[in-house]
């Protein structure tokens, strides 16, 4: 085979350019491999750090929760009107919207939403039967 000069120049610019395509086709799905790891990477370590500020910020909430769970326990039967006093120690904080007391003989007391009792029944909520349970 016997190829002019133009000839060989063609051939040598096709087989540069098939080599440059295959090296662009190579680089770019490394670099796509390379940027996928990358924010894979990033986007696992934003959600790692927000759970862990998330998982901080609900042990704080069930932090003053029990303490006021225990005040209450433990103070037994005072005057039910000093409930209200009582369960604003931990209505200062602004994420919690609430905070009632429920009684065995059905007394329902919210320091935002008042007196309830007679008008529902804690002893047949979810929250007073679980809490019973742990406690006793």
């Amino acid at each position: 085979m016997n190829l002019g000069l133009r000839q060989k120049f063609s051939l040598l610019a096709f087989l540069a350019g098939g080599l440059f395509a295959v090296m662009s086709i190579v680089g770019y799905y490394t670099s796509f491999l390379n940027l996928s790891e990358t924010l894979e990477s990033e986007i696992s370590a934003v959600v790692d750090s927000q759970g862990k500020a998330l998982d901080s910020w609900l042990k704080s909430k069930a932090i003053a929760a029990q303490y006021t769970a225990d005040l209450l326990g433990n103070l037994g039967d005072l005057n039910r009107m000093k409930n209200r006093e009582l369960l604003a120690l931990t209505t200062s904080d602004k994420d919690i919207l609430d905070v009632t007391i429920g009684l065995k003989d059905k007394y329902l007391f919210g320091y935002q939403a008042g007196d309830f009792t007679g008008k529902i029944d804690p002893t047949v909520r979810a929250w007073y039967n679980n809490a019973r349970e742990k406690t006793g």
